[in-house]
């Protein structure tokens, strides 16, 4: 199921290109802030690249591609740093 929420998003257009389904949005109080363009694949159904246009026209694209899954991960590669004290908390070293 993908929704989204329609008090801050608005889907602005959705098509078919280079075979992916591309659903375009903004932000509902800042449409002028930018677009969120999402790529999906059809079969599997699944978000493969997304491309940011921020209000200055600039463009950043990520695509996914090679993907492995399930591979076990050290938890000590996903760390919050308060950029305020540069504490860590709840991580135990």
């Amino acid at each position: 199921n993908l929704s989204f929420d329609d008090k801050e998003l608005t889907v602005v257009s959705t098509r078919e290109a280079n075979g992916f389904a591309v659903i375009t949005l903004t932000q509902k109080d800042d449409p002028g802030a930018g677009q969120l363009l999402l790529g999906f694949t059809a079969n599997p159904f699944a978000l493969k690249k997304w491309r940011v246009i921020d209000a200055q026209n600039m463009i950043t694209e990520i695509e996914l591609f090679r993907l492995e899954e399930n591979i076990p991960l050290d938890k000590s590669l996903f760390v919050y740093s308060d950029p305020v004290t540069g504490e860590h908390p709840g991580y135990n070293e």
